[in-house]
């Protein structure tokens, strides 16, 4: 035994014993880790998220589902301060976009690190962006939302073969110490939320979450290169945000963030879009308005509410630029009389503007029209100014009869035709001069 141990020890080093017993993923953690200066970075420029289910904590949502409850978390890779969240029922593309958009009230970094997930790498949000490896990419995709407001999201391997997930700030934010264990461990749930019997009602344990994030920021002496052992991560963050230029969304652009997108087939004849989201076996809800005509049989991005169908939708070229806000066109029952009656006032309403446009533009063009050919005042004599130099022909002057020329101009006066005028006078002149001379 003990020649084994030597040669083990002379052949294999301590690392390669690691891997042989224990795996690729505890030997990641024997290796030294890379540190990393994020101080590079002004606050808000560059952010990191992640979901967070809060397991083993039950919650009623008053709708007769009890189950556990997930997040999505924003923080700023500089200070490490929690920016913005939300909660849901489950983890989905709805939570991380409307968390999105929370954090967008405060800042609109250029960098957002998230993994490379179902949720986090979605098409609505980051389709094609480089990096992405979930859905099938396709040319015709739209441009997700983050890339479509200046945010290029860096996609980090959850896979713990391949990399370390745990090394993601988003991540070290929810272990001990962190989010999850402070919200697990507040004494407003003791003896609560372990099984479906002691749910806690999600309004009491949003605002334990609320609670237990701002405690979180607000936590002084933080142990970073940032923080230095002095500051708390709300004052780091207010520090560089004090002194940083911070870019930010206008209302619209944020308003972006509580739609979805949906690329779509501008009607050939009739010039409406077709949405599926709200499809009911062969029929869809409907938009029109008077500027999609231009757009016929060609593909555009439609932006709505996915809580309420009914309202208007913004319509998009591929290329980011808006078309119109077009109305929803609902369906009418059939045995209805008034439905009718206020399409055919639709009609006539719109055929009296496009009637009138058309005036209004022939009115235009005439207006043009007379501005360019305006009337000139042509006087009744035009005066011909006295030549410079005037030129002699020597040659054959004593063979040209002037009479002759003249007693033919009248003829041609009186309504004989020029070309046959010419035609005899070239042919007698033939004759007079001969051939070689003429």
């Amino acid at each position: 035994l003990k020649v084994f141990r030597d040669r083990i020890k002379r052949e294999l080093n301590d690392l390669s014993i690691v891997l042989a017993r224990e795996g690729a993923v505890i030997l990641n953690q024997k290796l030294l880790k890379q540190k990393r200066d994020r101080s590079c970075f002004a606050a808000g420029e560059a952010i990191t998220g992640d979901g967070l289910k809060f397991d083993k904590i039950y919650v009623d949502f008053g709708d007769e589902i009890i189950n556990t409850t997930t997040g999505w978390f924003w923080f700023d890779l500089r200070t490490n301060y929690c920016i913005a969240y939300r909660l849901a029922k489950t983890e989905n593309t709805d939570l991380f976009r409307l968390a999105t958009y929370d954090l967008l009230a405060i800042c609109a970094p250029f960098l957002a690190q998230i993994d490379n997930t179902r949720v986090a790498a979605n098409k609505l949000m980051t389709g094609q962006a480089p990096g992405r490896r979930r859905f099938i990419n396709k040319e015709s995709d739209p441009q997700g939302l983050l890339l479509k407001v200046g945010i290029t999201p860096q996609f980090t391997n959850p896979d713990q073969t391949q990399s370390n997930p745990g090394v993601k700030p988003a991540e070290r934010m929810f272990g001990i110490g962190g989010i999850h264990s402070e919200v697990a461990g507040n004494p407003k749930l003791k003896g609560r939320g372990y099984s479906t019997a002691t749910a806690v009602p999600f309004e009491e344990f949003a605002e334990i979450v609320k609670q237990e994030v701002h405690r979180f920021n607000e936590q002084p002496n933080r142990q970073t290169d940032i923080c230095r052992g002095v500051l708390s991560f709300k004052e780091a963050f207010d520090e560089s945000y004090a002194k940083s230029t911070v870019r930010l969304l206008s209302q619209s652009q944020r308003d972006l963030f509580l739609l979805l997108q949906e690329r779509v087939f501008v009607n050939t004849e009739h010039a409406y879009v077709a949405i599926n989201a709200g499809k009911k076996g062969n029929s869809k809800n409907r938009y029109w308005d008077e500027a999609l005509s231009k757009y016929r049989s060609q593909y555009v991005i439609v932006y709505y509410d996915p809580e309420d169908l009914s309202k208007d939708v913004g319509v998009f070229q591929e290329d980011g630029r808006k078309i119109c806000t077009a109305e929803h066109i609902p369906s009418e029952a059939f045995n209805t009389t008034t439905g009718a009656r206020e399409w055919s006032k639709r009609d006539r309403r719109i055929k009296k503007n496009i009637k009138k446009n058309l005036e209004d533009l022939n009115r235009m063009n005439d207006l043009e029209m007379a501005e360019l050919y305006k009337k000139v005042a042509v006087p009744d004599h035009i005066k011909t100014p006295k030549p410079g130099i005037v030129g002699l022909n020597f040659k054959n002057k004593d063979k040209v009869i002037d009479g002759e020329f003249q007693g033919e101009v009248q003829q041609h006066a009186e309504g004989q035709e020029f070309e046959s005028v010419f035609v005899e006078r070239m042919s007698q002149m033939r004759k007079n001069f001969g051939k070689d001379e003429f």
